[in-house]
């Protein structure tokens, strides 16, 4: 059973709604079942790290008490878990090859993920950041320093790709601080279909705006919906775009 499904034609983060509790207690069912190969995944993972460089690297950014900033992301058991999570739920049932790009690849987990797992990868990102560096480099992530920005394309990520993919996104404002619009999203999606291969896909997770709850506006959402590009599927905070 896919995980993703269809939601309502005007969709809101109505935390109150019986669709959004629906898709809630299905997506838990499905981390429930995905919770023994998660498992298996991160053992192997973890039992091939270079521990004590990790440690060396990156103790001294390490805060037990971390509930904001890139500190958090230095508990492995949290996110290197939801970073497997999040690749059942991006290749699930993508049949088709390529390479798998990330933009915004952070740490670099979920990309190191697809790499034990046989794929060819690239984080997309802006440099600066040491905990991110530091992950990537001890991960050995291959990383392009690069911002995204409204209406201008991607930096080079070459042709017929496999996935790609955006997760908690920040890069879907304006320098003034406004989320991007119609006109952006509809330039970022051509330009994205045109590095996808036939059935290849977009995963984007998004980060919702902390004064309403909206991930996107209802204009973006039937912007979504309607490009002939691109097969929809919104599920939660996820939007799922396969190439047609």
């Amino acid at each position: 059973m896919q995980p993703l499904h269809d939601t309502p034609s005007e969709l809101s983060l109505n935390i109150t709604s019986y669709r959004y509790a629906f898709d809630r207690a299905r997506h838990a069912w499905w981390r429930r079942r995905s919770r023994t190969t998660v498992e298996t995944l991160y053992g192997e993972m973890v039992e091939c790290m270079d521990k004590g460089a990790f440690i060396e690297a990156l103790g001294p950014y390490w805060d037990p008490f971390a509930a904001a900033g890139v500190a958090k992301y230095l508990s492995l058991d949290t996110w290197l878990r939801e970073a497997i999570y999040r690749y059942l739920l991006s290749t699930e049932g993508l049949n088709t090859s390529g390479r798998i790009v990330d933009l915004g690849s952070g740490t670099g987990y979920f990309l190191w993920v697809c790499s034990e797992r046989g794929h060819e990868v690239l984080g997309i990102d802006v440099e600066g950041e040491s905990v991110y560096d530091i992950c990537i480099d001890l991960l050995e992530i291959p990383r392009v320093n690069f911002r995204i920005e409204a209406m201008k394309p991607l930096c080079e990520t070459g042709a017929d790709l496999k996935l790609i993919t955006a997760f908690m996104t920040c890069f879907d404002r304006y320098e003034d601080g406004r989320p991007w619009d119609v006109d952006a999203w509809a330039f970022f999606l051509a330009d994205v279909r045109k590095r996808l291969k036939k059935g290849g896909r977009l995963v984007i997770k998004f980060n919702a705006e902390p004064q309403t709850g909206e991930l996107y506006s209802s204009d973006v959402q039937r912007l979504f919906r309607r490009t002939p590009d691109f097969r929809c599927r919104l599920f939660l905070d996820y939007l799922m775009l396969t190439a047609r």
